[in-house]
């Protein structure tokens, strides 16, 4: 009678439809039970990134570090750096982020050692953009109003940090600011803080039809 039993649940199990079902709940709950600590909605990107190991990381690193040593000191070579700069740094926050995301322990230390690197080279990158605007600054009374004009729409443009743009406001005239706070209004780069300095302290120090003409277009849409 137990055999018949056997024999029948065994015969149940081996149809392929039964078969097929069975198949799935096991595969299903394999998932389940092994990636419980995962989350399944992980972009492509984001996979890609986990994919990454430290010595990929490395890798990075040294090119970007190679780059910066290679540029000389001029517009197109600072924008290229800070291009390339800000795309490792994303990747790091993002692998920094997904590591979170997770929750993997063995990643810990790692995790740490990213976050330490992200904001190691956010501050050599200002440093070194700083560093060439003072280059370019020191020459810049005897440039032409068409190369003062070029030089700051060339770093409103490349700049990605708004420490870098605060830095350059402070060496300008009342009216190179308010130039300069136009070109960042229309490249999409325009800071509130020095906006609202602009607009509170210039009036006392350019003409009046020129201080109405800036904060028109500063204060529009």
């Amino acid at each position: 009678m137990k055999k018949d039993y056997k024999d029948k649940i065994l015969i149940f199990i081996l149809k392929p439809k039964n078969l097929t079902f069975i198949l799935m709940i096991i595969i299903i709950l394999v998932i389940a039970l092994t990636g419980k600590n995962l989350k399944p909605n992980l972009t492509a990107r984001e996979a890609s990134i986990l994919s990454r190991d430290e010595v990929t990381l490395m890798q990075d690193k040294n090119n970007h570090e190679n780059l910066i040593k290679k540029l000389e000191n001029s517009m197109t070579s600072q924008r290229n750096v800070e291009r390339y700069s800000a795309k490792y740094i994303q990747t790091l926050k993002e692998y920094r982020n997904i590591l979170i995301y997770i929750k993997k322990e063995k990643f810990k230390g790692f995790l740490e050692d990213i976050s330490a690197e992200i904001e190691e080279t956010d501050i050599k990158l200002i440093n070194f953009f700083k560093l060439n605007i003072s280059y370019l600054m020191d020459g810049y009374n005897y440039y032409t109003s068409e190369q003062k004009n070029i030089l700051l729409k060339e770093i409103a443009i490349s700049s990605q940090d708004e420490n870098i743009l605060k830095f350059l406001y402070k060496k300008l005239s009342w009216k190179e600011k308010g130039e300069f706070l136009i070109y960042l209004k229309f490249y999409n780069k325009e800071v509130k803080e020095l906006k609202e300095d602009f607009l509170l302290k210039a009036k006392n120090n350019i003409q009046d039809n020129l201080y109405e003409s800036f904060k028109n277009i500063l204060s529009g849409d």
